[in-house]
């Protein structure tokens, strides 16, 4: 399943209408206006904006075609709609072509509007009463559930669980550390997870010499430090080869059910087939940290320090620490203090002790401390209570009939768990607990998040204090601290786009003696265009903001046409390669990458449009609605033809 747009649409089906009688020109243009009877047919429909397919005549079967270098989404935009119906009608003048149509999407109604708020079918008021009374569906409407690109957070946010394990992944463990058998949640196997892009899975390495072995998805730090794991690469920074049982360390399965819970009150797959578990940031990526005691609920010091370590190291966004001591442990505060100072939200479970007594983590500064209440907007009977306690999430004491705890999937052997149990498949529960507040704080903090990535762990506790109902007497009290989170309130009404850090300028030049655009990040090229070849390049300003981290997104990569006096610049791997095969270096020579673009359509990204010009041969780039239409409207397709949306990048403004 796609990780981003498609995910809210739920499963798809995907039907060929195979026509059989009719050849494609009469099918598409009933002899007269070929795109009038393209615009007939897909205008109203949903398709794929990445490939479309098409049946050869001389094939028996239909072949999908890659049109755009991205992971699958449904075609939204004007733009991305054009560009297939563009394609099609490209396709469908070819002589060997007896079929060529869109890559439509088909949806069981999976989501539905009930008072003018979007739900999926699996809502239900009374199971999931505690979204319900928080506004939850409010928010979704807000974030333009179901089909935003930002229904349910954006997978660039990253959501540190550090529990015991998520059953997301099938790991066979048999005759490794714990000799058991471990299956993926239908509900976790198709989430975001987190992916240590440097590391080969299960390779019995640490391929990025981190210190974890095989840690593709997350960590079970418990095994790194039970195993006493070092030296995982020599002094070249060469992988060594471990254990079956020492690459466990790279595989963070659930051994108890705590963590599969904890975890499903921030993401799942909420339109997986039979899921009732509802989860507000379900398009968030998790990172699952197993720090517990395998197959047991505690946590010691150690674990939970290097999970702390580790998921800052790894670039967490939010962690969430559903576990509790009443004594205060310097090692633990400190590590938490540099996840603050790292720019890592700190979430944590205020405790179920009933008392004003401090808990920790929970009670340590900079962590946002999260109570428990009741349906009626009470204290829920054992949450802890007292100064330390920022908000509140409600999750019930079983004192409200019908609205008593939360309603979660997790392992059927949950709290009971061995190596024979594992395997006893995935139930439903009903559960009370601050362990279940936290975690819906760190939803909301990541949708948030996933609104303005540039926020800072002060500006989202801040966000969601300040837009909390105060439940209590006014201002912060010791019973529910300075309220109930309120998902609506807490999101903003817009995305919100402020100056980051990590983009970087694409600079665009015209050569009116070329005839054509250049775009570089290099300060160094630009320099050297404006003083010392103005003759030759007029600059034009900034085009639009990239990713200043090479390790982020997809790489852009620019070729040079000594023949044609003009650079090319493409982000699709088949393109490129076609282009090093197909021409020779005196043609079109490969300079490298040339910036980083997000992967996918994320939170604030806009389109590049792309424009090939038969005349002069030669492409164009822009990102201004004003030239694109202008482009369109006024120049021929052999002065300029449109070729759709090239990639995605970041406004100048942002």
């Amino acid at each position: 399943m796609p990780k981003n747009v498609l995910r809210v649409l739920a499963f798809f089906i995907t039907i060929f209408l195979v026509f059989s009688v009719l050849p494609i020109n009469k099918i598409l243009s009933g002899e007269s206006n070929p795109i009038f009877k393209i615009e007939e047919t897909i205008s109203d429909a949903q398709f794929d904006a990445t490939t479309i397919l098409v049946k050869y005549k001389n094939i028996d079967e239909f072949k999908s075609i890659k049109i755009k270098d991205f992971d699958s989404y449904v075609a939204q935009s004007l733009e991305d709609k054009d560009f297939v119906k563009k394609v099609i009608k490209d396709f469908s003048v070819q002589e060997d072509i007896e079929v060529v149509q869109p890559n439509y999407v088909y949806s069981l109604d999976d989501w539905e509007i009930v008072s003018g708020n979007p739900e999926p079918n699996q809502f239900n008021e009374l199971l999931h009463w505690y979204y319900d009374q928080a506004d939850l569906q409010e928010a979704w409407k807000k974030m333009g559930c179901p089909d935003a690109v930002l229904c349910g957070g954006s997978s660039e946010v990253i959501v540190a669980v550090i529990d015991s394990g998520l059953a997301f992944e099938n790991f066979d463990d048999t005759t490794g550390l714990t000799e058991a058998n471990f299956k993926a949640s239908p509900i976790f196997k198709n989430i975001n997870i987190y992916t240590n892009e440097d590391e080969e899975p299960n390779n019995q390495r640490d391929d990025d010499c981190n210190g974890y072995v095989d840690d593709y998805n997350g960590a079970d730090v418990y095994t790194h430090v039970d195993l006493n794991i070092q030296d995982t690469c020599d002094i070249n920074d060469r992988p060594r080869l471990f254990t079956k049982s020492q690459s466990k360390s790279g595989h963070p399965v659930d051994t108890y059910g705590h963590g599969t819970y904890v975890t499903g009150l921030i993401a799942s797959d909420i339109l997986a087939t039979g899921n009732t578990t509802i989860s507000p940031a379900f398009n968030v990526s998790i990172m699952p940290i197993s720090a517990n005691k395998l197959f047991d609920e505690y946590f010691t010091t150690q674990t939970v320090v290097e999970g702390i370590e580790y998921a800052t190291q790894e670039g967490a966004d939010i962690i969430t620490l559903s576990l509790t001591t009443s004594f205060k442990d310097s090692l633990l505060d400190k590590a938490i203090q540099n996840a603050y100072q790292e720019g890592v939200l700190v979430v944590a479970a205020a405790g179920n002790t009933n008392s004003t007594a401090p808990a920790y983590p929970a009670s340590y500064d900079n962590v946002l401390s999260v109570g428990s209440i009741n349906a009626d907007n009470n204290r829920s009977s054992y949450s802890s209570y007292g100064n330390n306690i920022d908000v509140v999430a409600y999750v019930g004491d079983g004192s409200t009939p019908n609205r008593s705890s939360v309603y979660q999937q997790t392992l059927s052997c949950f709290g009971n768990c061995d190596k024979n149990k594992i395997n006893d498949g995935f139930t439903n529960y009903n559960f009370i607990g601050t362990s279940f507040a936290a975690p819906q704080v760190a939803a909301l903090a990541a949708m948030i998040k996933s609104q303005n990535p540039n926020l800072q762990p002060d500006d989202l506790m801040n966000r969601i204090i300040d837009t909390v109902i105060d439940i209590g007497p006014s201002g912060k009290d010791s019973e529910t601290g300075y309220g109930v989170i309120n998902y609506e309130m807490a999101l903003f009404d817009e995305v919100v786009i402020t100056p980051s850090e990590d983009t970087k300028p694409v600079y665009r030049f015209f050569s009116p003696i070329f005839g054509t655009h250049f775009y570089t990040t290099s300060e160094i090229e630009k320099t050297d265009l404006i003083f010392n070849k103005s003759d030759y390049w007029t600059f034009e300003g900034t085009a639009y903001n990239v990713y200043d981290d090479t390790a982020k997104g997809k790489p852009v990569y620019r070729f040079w046409s000594g023949a044609y006096a003009t650079h090319f610049f493409t982000s699709n791997e088949s393109e490129k390669s076609e282009i090093a095969l197909k021409y020779s270096s005196e043609i079109w020579n490969f300079e490298g990458v040339a910036f980083n673009i997000p992967s996918s359509p994320v939170a604030g990204s806009i389109p590049v449009y792309r424009f090939w010009s038969p005349s002069n041969s030669r492409h164009f780039f822009t990102t201004n609605e004003n030239e694109k239409n202008n482009l369109i409207n006024n120049f021929d397709d052999t002065i300029w033809s449109y070729e759709g949306v090239a990639f995605y990048a970041f406004p100048v403004n942002n």
